[in-house]
């Protein structure tokens, strides 16, 4: 499991519906919330790209569960993930999922929920003038970020 500094719960206050959601699903698992915000080196390694912000919840070799701000015009590339399924949980704004085989465009705005099979390519960009949060959990399988080249 990652280190990411001093061990707290999440909490800031107020009672989101990710909070909601993972403290028991986390506690359930034997899983440790954690605070913390990697450094850009970090980040830019970790990602392969780079956003507004992420903020590491929980990761392991089997889940990854993470915050991620995307500011204007701000795009992950198509890349797909070799064992894991990505679940996206919209907080803030609108976020636009594309992907292919099947070739879908969606754009989901707060509350909204995306589930993204492994071997599926697709693209996570924020079109919207305001910034998008959305809740990304990874798992469960080993974490895998593959590019995939842009047909078309």
């Amino acid at each position: 499991m990652r280190r990411c500094g001093r061990r707290r719960p999440v909490h800031n206050g107020e009672r989101t519906p990710a909070v909601g959601f993972l403290g028991p699903l986390s506690m359930r698992a034997g899983l440790a919330l954690r605070e913390c915000q990697p450094s850009r080196n970090e980040k830019l390694k970790m990602l392969n790209y780079q956003v507004k912000n992420v903020e590491p919840v929980v990761v392991t070799d089997e889940v990854q569960v993470r915050v991620f701000t995307l500011a204007h015009g701000e795009v992950i590339p198509w890349h797909y993930h070799g064992e894991s399924t990505d679940h996206y949980f919209v907080l803030k704004g609108a976020l636009t999922i594309e992907t292919r085989s099947p070739d879908r465009r969606s754009v989901l705005t707060v509350g909204e929920r995306y589930k993204i099979p492994p071997g599926t390519a697709h693209r996570i960009s924020n079109e919207a003038a305001a910034d998008c949060q959305f809740l990304l959990i990874q798992g469960v399988g080993k974490y895998d970020w593959h590019k995939a080249d842009v047909v078309k």
